[in-house]
């Protein structure tokens, strides 16, 4: 008797089943960090708030079905890629008028986070393991629970 999780190994194309080259990878994610800076700019250029809750809509959609379906997700990328860049970018420009400066700060920020991580994971410096893996979305739940705590008014 076969496993749920032999029977959905086996539902897969045999393409899922090899591994993706880092290279490729970081050549994917710039094509779709591009298209999300152009839809972005759409989004800040053009603000029309009737039209960000259904691309917000869309574009979890497309994640879910990505997610789901893995033999999918090269296709709807580059859809999630403008649906949320442009969701993102409308909600940069309401931030740009009541935050004073902290879209940039946001920006220099998720960017200095991610090349930092970049560079430790090149270098060898950080190995990504399943304990790693574990420690990481444990830490990353707790700071979670952190924030609501302080949303919700409690001493943090």
């Amino acid at each position: 008797m076969e496993s749920a999780l032999i029977r959905m190994q086996k539902s897969f194309p045999a393409a899922t089943t090899t591994r993706a080259r880092f290279d490729g990878v970081l050549s994917k994610l710039a094509a779709m960090v591009g298209i999300a800076t152009l839809s972005g700019v759409l989004g800040w250029q053009f603000p029309n708030a009737a039209l960000y809750l259904p691309a917000m809509f869309l574009a979890m959609g497309l994640g879910i079905a990505g997610s789901v379906k893995p033999h999918l997700a090269q296709k709807v990328a580059p859809f999630y890629s403008v649906a949320i860049g442009f969701v993102l970018g409308g909600l940069s420009a309401a931030y740009a008028n009541i935050g004073h400066g902290i879209v940039p700060t946001a920006v220099v920020a998720t960017s200095g986070i991610f090349v930092g991580c970049f560079a430790l994971h090149k270098s060898g410096l950080v190995k990504v393991t399943p304990r790693f893996a574990q420690i990481t979305g444990v830490a990353t739940m707790a700071f979670f629970v952190v924030i609501v705590a302080a949303m919700l008014g409690l001493p943090v």
